[in-house]
């Protein structure tokens, strides 16, 4: 017996559950497994930019891929192999070790394409194509939130069954880091007399510390852009009406209790270090953190801003253990102040309210308001020839009357050249039939049909979210709904029919119908809106209230995006998120033949725009930073964009560990932070837990009682 306990022990048995060595499913088996059995593996590395978190002098990402080159060297030969990271391929196994081993080397850090989550649920995906019985899975990740959604448990939750799962936590329980997590502009396309305002959402965990943030611009003028501290922006004259009380309807700009103005902009001769060489600094405050979590609001002001294009940086100033969320970048293009004119019946009463929204009187004496009105008559309007016209951006009518369809058509045409035309539709729509015919539905997008009117407290503007370019004043509330739209009612209006497939229902009323349609029209665009902005408190039986009361910032909120969407600032853009598809406009002027575009690491690529559309796409925005379009040949424009990470993507903190429960199963996976760890899990999970030391147990103890037997009985 002694002999055969011995014998059994060198031949190293193991017992372990039947089918997968992390399920724990089926019953206990005792059978003689070998750790050089080929299997299927899929060793899968967290590739976010959130693994360049340094700890101890090494990144995440190089100790994750460290250990993900340790774990195959120790698998079988004969094995299959596939390497996954967050950049989408078709996923296939790898045709040697050799090549698993230069895929892991190749990984570098990029903004996600996918998650970790959905990276696992394709490796699963692929292990269950695989004929070998054993199969594995290596996870190495940091096993930070954004990496882990749960709307991927199911997916993996189904495959993992019958598959050993290895997760390797490559990231620390504590994190010592301050980072930027928001940057909001007040817009993207600005007037030359309005303030581009930038507010920074800070964050900070671990040890306190002191941090400065500055901002740096880079215009293609190379001239200086004054700064101003919040506190020194001029405040609107509270002595305007109700409509006027406010240029836009954000929350007040606030700094952070601990932050301390240093708005005097450093010498021109000297940029700030790592600014680029036309840059500087413009403004820098600094922050004070306390030990643990914090959040801080800092805002920056740069007024008067030259027409052209403008790009610039946040960023702090010092680094720490994770650069990717020290700074920001932003594009914004400056243009002349932009010309609107207002028509309507009786200028001075049925304008007043629109025109003091877009063009405060104030604003008017100083010459700076972003918007320069000009008011007439219907009758004045008409005898205007094209010239006129076209010295306006953009054409509002107030509650206009029948109109022939000449003059629909012609408005048509108007924005047909790259043009705005705004319709306010009202009570003097009367009779309706002219607001039908082709030439006005060209227009319109539409057909009003009929008047609705409220029968109890009145009706709201009720719009599903805030992303469309007519609410884009909106969008620092984060949601619709949190809007106090009820507080305007609205009495009546028209409802809109025939609505033709160009058009979008960019706001509806609370009943449903649509309130604010927009609709391109060759080069330009029409905004209509099914009741008007004409009537006054005292009127008899008013339409609404929308322009009146305390709540009156809602409507210049309105006007500023209707006006901001009819000259065009409303539907450009300049900073996207890795990913995304770049669309730079021409708006005027020739299309260039080709342009070369920098990339934020120095590269330049040759592109050729789409004149027909006057248009240019790029959509390889992978890297973070400033791209920067020239053109080239004899036409000469500039342009460009800036790529950010999304909010979120960058976020350090860890997930709950019964996250992973909820992915593998509770018993359907093994954690280890180190080669020993792994090493341990992984011949556990592979051939079960070993014997050997249960039968030397067992050696030990019959030796000893066969002694204490033989001489028991010698006696």
């Amino acid at each position: 017996g002694l002999f055969a306990l011995i014998g059994l022990a060198l031949a190293r048995p193991s017992i372990r559950f039947d089918g997968s060595s992390a399920s724990g499913s089926g019953s206990l088996l005792s059978r003689f497994t070998s750790q050089e059995t080929p299997i299927a593996a899929a060793i899968v590395i967290d590739s976010s930019p959130r693994m360049d978190y340094q700890i101890a002098n090494q990144i995440r990402l190089e100790k994750a891929k460290a250990e993900a080159r340790w774990v195959l060297s120790q698998l079988p030969e004969q094995s299959q192999i596939a390497v996954l990271n967050g950049v989408r391929r078709s996923e296939t196994f790898e045709v040697d070790l050799y090549s698993a081993a230069e895929r892991i080397d190749r990984t570098a850090s990029n903004p996600e394409e996918r998650s970790v989550g959905e990276s696992v649920a394709a490796a699963l995906r692929l292990l269950k194509s695989s004929e070998l019985e054993t199969k594995e899975l290596y996870v190495f990740s940091d096993l930070t939130s954004p990496g882990w959604p749960r709307e991927k448990i199911a997916s993996v939750r189904s495959q993992a069954e019958g598959i050993g799962v290895y997760v390797v936590d490559v990231g620390g329980t504590e994190t010592n880091n301050s980072g930027i997590v928001r940057l909001e502009l007040s817009g993207e396309v600005l007037s030359s007399q309005s303030t581009l305002e930038l507010d920074a959402e800070l964050t900070h965990s671990g040890q306190a510390g002191q941090r400065m943030i500055e901002l740096i611009t880079v215009d293609s003028s190379n001239r200086p852009a004054p700064a101003r501290s919040s506190e020194e922006q001029p405040a609107p004259d509270q002595s305007e009406p109700n409509a006027s009380d406010e240029n836009k309807p954000s929350a007040d700009s606030k700094t952070g209790p601990a932050a301390e103005s240093l708005a005097a902009p450093t010498d021109p001769a000297t940029p700030a270090p790592g600014a680029e060489a036309e840059g500087q600094r413009r403004a820098s405050q600094i922050v004070e953190f306390p030990e643990g979590t914090q959040t801080e609001q800092l805002n920056f002001l740069l007024p008067n801003l030259p027409v052209g294009l403008h790009q610039g940086i946040v960023r702090l100033t010092t680094s720490d253990a994770f650069a990717a969320d020290d700074q920001m970048y932003f594009t914004v293009e400056v243009q002349p102040a932009w010309k609107v004119l207002l028509v309507a019946r009786e200028p001075a009463r049925d304008a007043r309210f629109l025109r003091e929204a877009l063009d405060p009187g104030e604003f008017r004496k100083r010459g700076n308001s972003p918007f320069q009105t000009e008011t007439t008559d219907f009758e004045s309007f008409r005898a205007m020839t094209d010239s006129q016209w076209d010295s306006f951006r953009a054409v509002i009518l107030l509650d206009p009357p029948p109109q022939n369809p000449a003059l629909w058509k012609r408005l048509a045409d108007y924005a047909a050249q790259g043009h705005g035309v705004g319709v306010f539709l009202g009570r003097n729509a009367n009779p309706i039939r002219s607001f039908q015919t082709e030439a006005a539905h060209e227009l319109l997008g539409g057909k009003p049909l009929r008047q609705v009117r409220a029968e109890d407290d009145g009706f709201s503007l009720a719009p599903d979210n805030l992303q469309v370019p007519t609410l884009s004043a909106f969008r620092s509330f984060g949601e619709a709904s949190d809007v106090p739209w009820s507080l305007q009612p609205i009495f009546r209006y028209w409802e809109m029919g025939e609505i033709a497939e160009s058009v979008d229902i960019e706001i509806r009323y609370s009943d449903g119908r649509p309130a604010v349609l927009s609709h391109p029209i060759g080069q330009g665009v029409a905004v209509v809106v099914s009741t008007p902005v004409s009537d006054a408190p005292g009127d008899e039986d008013p339409w609404n209230l929308l322009p009146v009361g305390e709540n009156s910032w809602i409507f210049v909120g309105l006007a500023d995006g209707i006006g901001r969407t009819l000259v065009g600032a409303g539907n450009q853009r300049f900073n996207y998120f890795p990913g995304q598809t770049a669309n730079l406009r021409f708006s005027d002027g020739p299309v260039p033949t080709s342009c070369v575009l920098t990339l934020p690491n120095g590269q330049t690529t040759k592109l050729i725009p789409d004149a027909a559309k006057r248009q240019l796409r790029f959509g390889g925005t992978e890297q973070i930073g400033n791209y920067r379009l020239r053109s080239s040949g004899t036409v000469r424009r500039e342009n460009g964009f800036s790529v950010n990470y999304p909010r979120g993507e960058l976020d350090l903190s860890r997930i709950e560990p019964k996250l992973l429960d909820e992915y593998f199963g509770e018993k359907g996976y093994r954690l280890a932070k180190d080669r020993n760890g792994i090493e341990i899990v992984v011949a556990r999970g592979r051939v079960g837990s070993e014997l050997f030391p249960l039968i030397m147990l067992c050696v030990c103890l019959l030796f000893a009682t066969e002694y204490v037997f033989s001489n028991r009985f010698y006696r």
